[in-house]
């Protein structure tokens, strides 16, 4: 694999991930498809013989520093997806949606890679009505899974400054990405044709392959 065409996607077996791969192998990229993987390897079935496609399973609380050096772009997806999963655990919710997002980053940062983007969710906004929202909108978070994407966020994207002389880390171009709500389909555990446009969306923020 190429470092600078290769995407290293953490929950590349969600609802968002599974479509996801199949779209930045179709553009050309290599893809490392990251994931616990809890509904089954099955949901990238259709491209799991890919040359181009390595299939790895594991934790994000507990990635190999390693990994990274493979990649030159990383797409953080990986979360505890909804608010009732996340009011189950809250302590579970944090150490994978907050710690786990911005140890990430940290890493991404020391292990020299080019860009990284995360997913962060429109929830970050609070109940809005029906008025008409933008990335300065102010912020008003009232679930555990929203307050938690806010303060990953903060961090995430405080790579993306200048840091003070002697910070260990260095600047990295970082992007978060305020994902609307996504219907799904559960039985197979695939996102709908009515959110596609959003992956393709976030697929365009990777960097083009060479």
């Amino acid at each position: 694999m190429n470092r600078n065409s290769t995407v290293l996607v953490f929950g590349a077996g969600g609802y968002l991930g599974s479509v996801m791969t199949p779209l930045l192998l179709e553009q050309g990229y290599d893809v490392i498809a990251y994931d616990k993987y809890y509904f089954g390897e099955e949901v990238l079935a259709s491209v799991a013989d890919h040359a181009r496609l390595q299939i790895i399973k594991g934790d994000l609380r507990k990635v190999d520093p390693i990994l990274l050096d493979e990649a030159g772009t990383v797409v953080n997806l990986a979360a505890l997806s909804n608010d009732p999963s996340c009011e189950l655990d809250p302590a579970w919710t944090l150490e994978v949606n907050r710690d786990a997002a911005i140890a990430l980053a940290r890493l991404c940062s020391e292990r020299g890679v080019e860009r990284l983007l995360f997913a962060s969710s429109c929830s970050v906004y609070g109940a809005s009505g029906n008025g008409l929202l933008t990335e300065e909108s102010p912020l008003s978070p009232v679930s555990l899974y929203a307050k938690a994407k806010v303060e990953a966020e903060a961090v995430i994207l405080g790579l993306a400054s200048e840091f003070a002389e002697g910070d260990p880390f260095r600047r990295i171009p970082a992007h978060a990405v305020r994902l609307g709500h996504q219907h799904h389909d559960v039985a197979r555990h695939r996102p709908r044709a009515n959110f596609h446009q959003r992956r393709r969306t976030a697929v365009a923020a990777v960097p083009a392959c060479s």
